[in-house]
């Protein structure tokens, strides 16, 4: 598949490390499909079941089944909204230089042919800043998401609450000629926890139109269960 424009990913969930299958509910307690004020009336949610909060100590992928290729012009898009545990600012860092604006939350990655070699990216307007300019979640370091020896980019992210569902832009022109796949990446810590992210109307547009979309038929985004700590 490498040469074409489009890849099949697929993500084996329903077999845990001792080979023993899992319930749906097992395979994946926080992203799942919910109605939601969308374009199509359906999101992507990131949350516990039933209204509950999501769970603590968590990291959860939300990725594109298919590869897109990069090219300038090329954009993902979606609407967010999201009510997560409050922001937090005191002066914590993640390490030298990377104070935390908060705990848990989702950002965007994009991951090359490999599938190892992955950017964390920024929205248009990037994720905000705490009180003093604070950007770190502290959830993708207690989790093992990422280490001290990463760039503090890494532990960017949304955290807090939004009232509304917002509209996003990431530019993927940067990574012109690469085949990605693109994930949102959902981190929480041991301590208190929030009801959850949601996300819809995902899309890539190309200046040739649209390569990627959910809901005008293309495959579904792919819950993706990390049994230890992401790449």
């Amino acid at each position: 598949f490498k040469g074409s424009a489009r890849e099949i990913f697929v993500v084996q969930v329903n077999v845990d490390p001792e080979g023993e299958m899992l319930s749906e509910k097992d395979m994946d307690p926080v992203w799942h499909r919910t109605d939601c004020d969308s374009s199509d009336g359906k999101c992507w949610f990131a949350g516990g079941p039933d209204g509950a909060n999501y769970p603590p100590s968590s990291v959860r992928g939300l990725r594109s089944p298919i590869a897109v290729v990069a090219d300038i012009g090329v954009n993902l898009t979606f609407i967010a909204k999201w009510q997560m545990e409050p922001e937090f600012a005191d002066g914590t860092t993640v390490k030298p230089g990377c104070p935390i604006k908060g705990f848990d939350g989702v950002q965007v990655r994009v991951f090359m042919d490999d599938d190892e070699d992955f950017t964390v990216v920024q929205p248009d307007g990037g994720y905000g800043t705490g009180p003093s300019g604070e950007t770190a979640l502290y959830a993708f370091l207690s989790e093992g998401v990422y280490d001290a020896t990463a760039p503090c980019s890494n532990f960017d992210g949304w955290t807090d609450s939004s009232s509304v569902f917002k509209k996003f832009n990431v530019a993927l022109g940067a990574f012109a000629g690469e085949h990605l796949h693109f994930e949102f990446l959902f981190a929480s810590d041991a301590m208190l926890e929030g009801p959850g992210f949601w996300v819809g109307e995902i899309k890539v547009i190309g200046q040739g139109g649209v390569l990627y979309e959910e809901a005008g038929g293309d495959p579904a985004m792919v819950p993706y269960v990390y049994m230890a700590a992401p790449p």
